[in-house]
This record gives C-alpha cells, structure tokens and sequence, in this order.
C-alpha cells in the first residue's frame, strides 16, 4: 500500500472535530427535585465532575468519515508485485478493435494482440520500443506483415533481441478491378515470387460483379472501379500515339482515336481525366535520370512559368523544375517536351502513372521489407522494469463514504445531534 500525497494525512487531524461536538452537546438528564442533598455520598459528586463522551456509536462514524475523506485527498494506492516478463510477443490480428488484448500465459511470457489499424496507426518500431521500455523483456517477438509504411520513420533503440515473424497471405492478391471492354474484366494482381512482389494486369474470367460497385474474385470482395475507356487525339503526334497505346494496351484498356480536349482523355464511369501539354518558346534545357515513370533518363525541354501544379510527379535532375504533374483532380499537365526519338518511351511513362493514379493503385504498394532493413538500433538497457503494479482504491473508499454519510444523516436527527 502506498501514498502518493502524504502531506494531506496531517487532515487527519480533523478527528478531533466530532468529538469537540460530542463533549460540547452533552444532555443533561431529566431535572429531579431533591429535598435534601446530605443524604447523597460523596462519590456521586465526583463522578459528576468527569468528562463522559456522548452517543459513541455516531462520534465514531463521524471519525471515520474525516479518516475517509483524508485518504481521498492523499490518494492511496494497493501495491502488487508483478512477475518479470521475459518474453513479449505482439501479434497482428485482423479484426478491427480499439481494444489492445494482453495476457500472460506464465514463466514471465506476455502475448500483445493489436488490430491491423492499430499496427498501421502506431507503426512497428514504436510498438516494440514501447514494449520494451515497459517490461524490459528479454525477447521481443513481432509476427504480422512488415511493410515500409508500417514501420515508422524512427528506427528506436531497443536492449531486447527482437524477432520477426511474418504472417503467412495469400500468394495471389487483387488490388483493383476494372471493365477493360465488352466482358472483359481485368485486375491489377500482386503475386509473391521468389524476391518479393511481382505486380502485372491479368484478365479475369467467372468473376461476380455486385451492385454495391464491389467485385467477387476468389471469394474475397475486391472494389470495382466500373468500365475504363481511353481516347487519344488524332491530331497528336505518331510517338505518342504509340506510347498512350501502349500504356492502353498493358492496362487492358478500350482506346481509340479520335476529337478530345488535351493529348488524350480516359473515362471512368461518370467521370474523366485529361492530358495536357504546356506550349511556350521559351524553355531551357534540362536532364531527368532513369525513375520509375520513364524508366530511361533523358534531355528535355521544360518551361519556366509557373504551372500551378496541385502534385508533381517528375521533375528535373539539377533545376527540380515540374516536368509533369497534376494541375487539378482531373487535369494532368506535361510541362515541355522530350527528345522526339524517346517521345514514345516517355509517354507510356507518363501513361502508366496516370492509370495507377487514377485507380489509386500508388496507395495501396507496401512492398514487404527485408529482415536486415527490420533490423532495431541496440542500446544497454537503461529503464528500469515496472516491478509493481498500482491500482488506486478511490472507488472503494468512495462507496465507503457514501454509506457512512447516509448512516450518519439518519442517526444524528434520532440522537438531537
């Protein structure tokens, strides 16, 4: 049992309250006349000179109260020593909760189960940072999915061994599904290889299309962006022509050339995305390295006035001036042009970033990291483990108070006190 404000004990002077009153509101019994007083002995007299205290029962109900009262103020605690934890294991579950369910199973073995959601909202490294500040465990065991967005930006110090378990998922995952044209149906797959993550677009086939906009493939429920269809215009270009019909052709898209706004134009459902390029005579020339985009570095052209671009997707080596990008949710913008013989390279980029940004396919590509990438930062252990366990008895003492307040309130009327 501890006390975290002793200075609030000395209230427990207070005691002496009730029975300053008890001594105070003695009653005198009923006056009797008496002829005579000689006939009385000694000794009745001196007792009537001694201190007698009054409705005992009541004074001290009344002491406990003060007493009660004074231990709320000085918050008392029940202590409990705990079991060393030697071995702290946190598991990924799937099921959305905002509980955290702990339970030890004994010889100092405490298993955590944490939410995806939570795992995603706290990140990795400082759930293991944080277990092992407040156990000081000797192993520290993480088993769930280990993605680069899960892990966090601080790689904490920890004096525990930690482990990495990752959960097994599924060899074959779609990502999003689309209608590429009449009942054709394709999807953009991520499968596990031997290296990783191989993502490609597949045609699908014997697949249940719901009314909630949500599709059926292989008995998991997979969002369905509705039918996807591009048109390029006949006036632009042989190069990139070719480059935008490549990019269709990959993605299993309906194109065709015809009259649109911009360089090109993909519809979605009820809603439609546009290219355009920035015409100006004044430009400077720049370099873009090999990205993800173009996969081929190149000499271009990129112009000096303000775009007012919403997000930037490729911009150059030296000058980091945008060279495309997004200029409104529904407006992509190439600010220059590119060497004519790599037109048709850098336009199937531009092509591949406009259909993954459209469908949202950037935000859900969380390659699994390496065991040598999960690898913690070490430090000697310096936080002392929490070896007792506090729970604080202000309800019980609450309910205490309660109870002699209202024994209290009924005897005091009956007793005139």
């Amino acid at each position: 049992m501890t006390i975290f404000s002793p200075l609030w004990l000395l209230l427990g002077l207070a005691t002496a309250i009730p029975i300053a009153v008890h001594l105070w509101n003695r009653k005198s019994g009923d006056p009797f006349l008496l002829g005579t007083f000689r006939f009385l002995p000694d000794e009745s007299f001196s007792r009537a000179k001694t201190i007698d205290l009054h409705e005992i029962p009541l004074l001290l109900v009344r002491i406990l109260i003060v007493l009660i009262i004074t231990l709320l103020l000085a918050q008392l605690f029940w202590t409990q020593d705990n079991d060393p934890v030697h071995t702290v294991k946190i598991t990924e579950v799937e099921e959305e909760s905002d509980q955290t369910i702990s339970r030890e199973n004994g010889d100092g073995f405490l298993e955590v189960e944490l939410s995806s959601e939570k795992i995603t909202e706290y990140k990795w490294w400082n759930l293991i940072s944080q277990m092992d500040g407040d156990y000081q465990p000797d192993v520290i065991i993480a088993e769930g999915v280990f993605s680069r967005n899960r892990m966090g930006e601080l790689r904490s110090g920890v004096s525990a061994e930690v482990q990495w378990i990752n959960q097994e998922t599924s060899d074959r995952k779609s990502i999003k599904t689309w209608n590429s044209g009449e009942d054709l149906t394709s999807s953009f797959m991520g499968e596990k290889v031997s290296n990783g993550v191989q993502y490609s677009v597949q045609e699908l086939a014997d697949i249940e299309i719901l009314e909630s906009g949500d599709v059926i493939i292989d008995a998991d429920t997979i969002q369905f962006s509705g039918s996807v269809r591009m048109v390029i215009h006949e006036n632009v270009p042989n190069s990139i022509q070719e480059g935008l019909g490549y990019t269709a052709n990959y993605w299993n898209i309906d194109h065709e050339v015809g009259a649109v706004d911009g360089l090109m134009s993909v519809e979605m459902g009820d809603e439609n995305w546009v290219l355009q390029r920035s015409e100006s005579e004044e430009s400077e020339q720049e370099w873009i390295e090999a990205n993800r985009l173009t996969s081929i570095g190149m000499n271009v052209g990129v112009n000096n006035q303000e775009e007012g671009f919403d997000e930037v997707f490729l911009k150059t080596r030296s000058s980091n001036l945008p060279l495309f990008g997004k200029i409104d949710p529904y407006t992509f913008l190439v600010n220059g042009n590119v060497e004519r013989d790599l037109e048709s390279w850098f336009y199937a980029g531009v092509g591949h970033q406009i259909f993954k940004d459209i469908l949202g396919i950037d935000e859900m590509i969380s390659p699994t990291i390496s065991d040598q990438e999960r690898t913690m930062n070490t430090r000697e252990a310096s936080i002392p483990y929490r070896g007792t366990e506090s729970k604080s008895v202000r309800l019980w003492l609450l309910g205490l108070l309660l109870v002699l307040w209202l024994t209290e309130r009924k005897m005091a009327p009956a007793r005139g006190m």
